[in-house]
């Protein structure tokens, strides 16, 4: 069985990530900043930092092949094991070669060789960034395919942990986690910022008491994020003013309230007729 680096504690390997230049101390500071928000190690450094940049290194440090897109797989062979199994181990299943059974991981330290926790699998880990692995996760197992993920599986969906570990969550996890649930998408602004034609097509009152914000156009429907999706009079108050169809996704409050901010701040306020 072939071994890797043991995994460093979460201080000494942002530390490494610094003194290499991995990192800058912007970066740092935001890391730091997400992780006491709740956030685990791996998916602050997805937020706050170069992804490309810190899992290139990570993939040399510990010998490992690091593919930057989803489409340097090439094949995708997605039935060699369950959701429940990904989520379980925090991999996905790329493609088969002689005896080993290769995925792809985000986690630098993942070993390679036997691995008994899967019939005795002879893996072979290649990295890609959390970003990267979370589409692959989405394509490989759509809710079509999988079903509305009961709690624990969304929480390891989010939050990359194991299936069955505990850990924290952020205010934005939390709501991506319910989302999940729920059977609706949910929208980080901070990946996937509001278009700007959208925003003043609701007022500001509206906006305010229904607890929503309009995101983007699909077609000729709206794009709507929401605290609660199933506010039935929150919904027939923005089907009334936009007289469209709306397609709706989840946010949090603070979302809300800092895009109603933004808009007082860049002269976008709207009353009501």
């Amino acid at each position: 069985m072939t071994t890797a680096p043991q995994p460093l504690p979460d201080h000494d390997l942002l530390h490494q990530l610094v003194t290499d230049a991995a990192l800058t101390p912007e970066d740092l500071s935001r890391v730091h900043a997400e992780r006491q928000r709740g956030a685990s190690l791996y998916t602050a450094l997805a937020l706050a930092t170069d992804e490309r940049v810190v899992w290139a290194y990570l993939a040399r440090t510990h010998g490992k092949t690091h593919l930057t897109s989803h489409k340097d797989l090439r094949v995708f062979f997605t039935d060699l094991f369950d959701h429940h199994v990904a989520l379980r181990h925090q991999i996905l299943p790329w493609r088969t070669r002689g005896n080993e059974l290769q995925v792809v991981t985000y986690h630098p330290a993942a070993r390679d060789g036997t691995n008994g926790n899967l019939n005795n699998q002879v893996l072979h880990h290649t990295l890609v960034s959390p970003t990267v692995w979370r589409y692959l996760y989405d394509l490989a197992y759509p809710t079509s395919r999988t079903g509305i993920l009961p709690e624990a599986e969304a929480q390891a969906l989010v939050t990359l942990t194991p299936l069955g570990e505990a850990t924290t969550t952020t205010p934005e996890q939390r709501a991506e986690i319910l989302a999940m649930t729920d059977g609706f998408h949910y929208i980080d602004v901070r990946r996937d910022p509001v278009h700007e034609d959208v925003r003043t097509i609701v007022t500001t009152p509206v906006k305010r008491h229904t607890r929503s914000y309009p995101h983007r156009f699909e077609g000729n429907r709206l794009v709507v994020m929401m605290v609660d999706p199933h506010d039935t009079w929150a919904l027939q108050q923005l089907k009334q003013q936009t007289q469209r169809d709306l397609i709706i996704t989840v946010t949090t409050e603070a979302v809300v309230e800092a895009m109603i901010q933004r808009d007082l701040d860049d002269g976008l306020w709207r009353e009501d007729p």
